[in-house]
């Protein structure tokens, strides 16, 4: 509990004067794991972007991109960065075995913005009430 909230302002710390770290790949992930498990969303977002800056081409780097885009989308309701996040994602990986889950997602985020927008400024009337003119 503790440690993990000490240890996100830490690296927020770190990140914000440019302290270089020897956390390779793995411990990044790691980090934005256990992040993420500890209920600090916003920190492990930032690892995954900083997972995506240093190692573009390294072992987990699709992983961090679909990670970052569902923490953006479920858990800090930035729904445009995460459509950003998945959309740049298949156009970097589009034979990614991940491929489904994001254009998944994607299609369930605009659903969910469509039914918002669609959403009736007014009560709907019966068929019965339109005929009587009662709402």
């Amino acid at each position: 509990g503790g440690d993990i909230v000490e240890i996100a302002r830490l690296y927020r710390e770190i990140r914000r004067y440019g302290i270089p770290t020897n956390l390779n790949e793995a411990g990044l992930l790691k980090l934005a794991f256990r992040f993420r498990k500890a209920g600090r969303s916003e920190a492990a977002a930032e690892v995954f972007l900083e997972i995506l800056s240093n190692f573009p081409a390294g072992p987990t780097v699709e992983l961090a991109w679909i990670r970052r885009a569902e923490i953006l989308w479920e858990d800090l309701g930035r729904t445009g960065e995460a459509q950003q996040t998945y959309h740049r994602f298949l156009a970097e990986f589009p034979e990614s075995e991940w491929k489904d889950l994001a254009e998944a997602r994607l299609g369930a985020m605009t659903a969910q913005s469509g039914k918002r927008r669609r959403a009736p400024t007014r009560p709907k009337t019966s068929g019965a009430a339109r005929v009587f003119g009662r709402r």
